[in-house]
């Protein structure tokens, strides 16, 4: 059984100080806990990159901008890091929210025989399969007792998936 879910993730501009070197970037993080996997751009996200449906399985977001932010900070400072600790100097990094939730498509694949069921996720957009942490926060989500299916809002869905990247 396969079924499709929308993730909300709030989407922040972020500047980047390092030594005299400015980089600026736009970063989304899940708006739900703040522990998938950020989606990075270089420019903000056009109208025509979007696709609005009505969503059946669509998480609602928990964190607010404030929190969300924090979350962009934390992530930003691990992609500077893992390219290479030794070139940061005078560090520091600023998120700014745009007030856009974009909703990004997993697939949740059940497998297993009689009582035990397995989740497997795949991040529709990356084409990617997740791992533990991403199973984890589907399975929390589905015994959390949060899943509603009586109001179907209107979600701006990435489109074009093509466009977006780690």
């Amino acid at each position: 059984m396969l079924a499709e879910v929308y993730v909300p993730f709030r989407m922040f501009r972020v500047e980047v100080n390092n030594c005299s070197r400015r980089d600026t970037f736009f970063l989304s993080v899940d708006a739900v806990t703040g522990q998938l996997d950020p989606y990075r751009f270089a420019a903000p996200l056009e109208r025509d990159e979007f696709v609005e449906i009505e969503a059946h399985n669509s998480l609602k977001p928990l964190l607010d901008d404030r929190l969300a932010g924090e979350i962009a900070v934390g992530k930003a400072q691990h992609l500077v890091f893992s390219s290479g600790f030794f070139h940061v100097r005078n560090f520091s990094v600023r998120a700014e929210p745009i007030g856009l939730v974009i909703h990004v498509p997993y697939w949740i694949g059940f497998f297993g025989a009689g009582q035990r069921a397995h989740l497997s996720v795949l991040d529709a957009c990356r084409s990617r399969t997740e791992g533990a942490k991403a199973r984890q926060f589907f399975y929390d989500w589905l015994v959390s007792g949060e899943v509603s299916r009586d109001d179907f809002p209107a979600r701006k869905v990435i489109g074009n998936c093509t466009a977006v990247g780690k």
